[in-house]
């Protein structure tokens, strides 16, 4: 017995070193992104204060954003059992095509912004598997509604679905499984997953996905023995890192179509509402110097895509006589 465990002890290590070299020391061969897009949110606008539609204008025809991550909020579309208000929606989704732009609809529970999980009132105290009816319900009547929508490339199912973060139940990975074959049967359009950047492995979201998003993510906040510590990944963690983790997830599941960034860090960590701190403490995680190295990183981790996260921030900035961001932004969009 002890002869088989310091066999297994070896492979480990062996898998370990492994491992290490690939992810760190082999850079990989990196091809700079080609596209750049944004993750728009109504409710993030909402947040700070802002008018929602005027800033999604902005974002189009301003900055000539062409490619838009957009959420769809249940507690929003469904606030009553039943009672489903597709009217921002439909604005948001023949805006965005008026303008050229392709969409990624997020369908879900789990949705880009804190609490992570958007659950109407009425569900909240459901049995859990009442509510995931529901929520097969309502994916059923966003497909139905806008499958014939040329904008609309392809659907996000759940956000970071198997990253414990949020406000949420726990990842049950039978009903994402069941989500994926309802709207597989219901339309043909590309399932997007998305997954953690560093500290995930993506097994199971690649598995599962036609296309896997990742975030990249260089400052935040981690857990350790927990306390909560700001985490600065810039000089630790190189683009090969994600390049190689990529390059070894295609080769598990060939069966994925591509793998991008769904979320660049683009707005600052901040374990607070941003809108009642100084600008000064903002700047602390993201001020303009970092958002040209990140934007620098993305393209040399090489993937097809990227989408920033922070567009609201940026136009909250403008309006505080503050348009670094926005028009450093504008030029990866024209």
């Amino acid at each position: 017995m002890r002869k088989i465990l310091k066999i297994l002890a070896i492979i480990l290590v062996g898998l370990g070193v492994a491992l290490v070299v690939i992810y760190f020391l082999i850079p990989g061969q990196a091809q700079e992104t080609t596209r750049f897009g944004v993750t728009f949110s109504t409710k993030r606008a909402d947040n700070l204060g802002l008018n929602w539609k005027e800033v999604y204008i902005a974002m189009l025809d301003d900055l000539r954003v062409k490619n838009v991550r957009l959420p769809v909020y249940w507690d929003d579309l469904e606030p009553e059992k039943d009672e489903y208000h597709f009217e921002d929606l439909d604005w948001l989704v023949s805006r965005a095509a008026r303008s050229g732009a392709n969409l990624i609809l997020v369908i879900g529970r789990k949705q880009p912004r804190w609490p992570e999980c958007f659950v109407p009132s009425w569900a909240e105290n459901l049995d859990p598997k009442e509510q995931e009816e529901e929520i097969l319900e309502m994916i059923e009547k966003v497909v139905l509604r806008y499958k014939k929508e040329p904008a609309i490339t392809s659907w996000q199912v759940e956000n970071e679905f198997f990253v414990p973060f949020g406000i949420c139940p726990k990842a049950v990975a039978r009903f994402l499984d069941e989500e994926l074959t309802h709207i597989r049967a219901l339309d043909q359009r590309p399932i997007i997953l998305t997954d953690g950047g560093r500290g995930s492995f993506w097994f199971e979201s690649g598995k599962r996905a036609d296309i896997l998003g990742i975030s990249v993510y260089r400052v935040n906040t981690v857990k350790i023995f927990g306390q909560k510590i700001l985490l600065d990944s810039t000089k630790i963690i190189p683009a090969g890192f994600y390049r190689k983790k990529a390059w070894l997830i295609e080769a598990l599941f060939p069966r994925l179509e591509d793998i991008f960034i769904a979320e660049l860090q683009s707005e600052p960590w901040i374990e607070k509402e941003i809108s009642g701190l100084s600008l000064e403490e903002q700047f602390k995680t993201m001020d303009i110097n970092k958002f040209k190295k990140n934007i620098e990183f993305a393209k040399s981790i090489g993937f097809s895509e990227t989408y920033l996260w922070g567009v609201e921030w940026w136009y909250w900035l403008k309006g505080r006589n503050s348009s670094d961001f926005w028009n450093e932004a504008r030029k990866l969009f024209q």
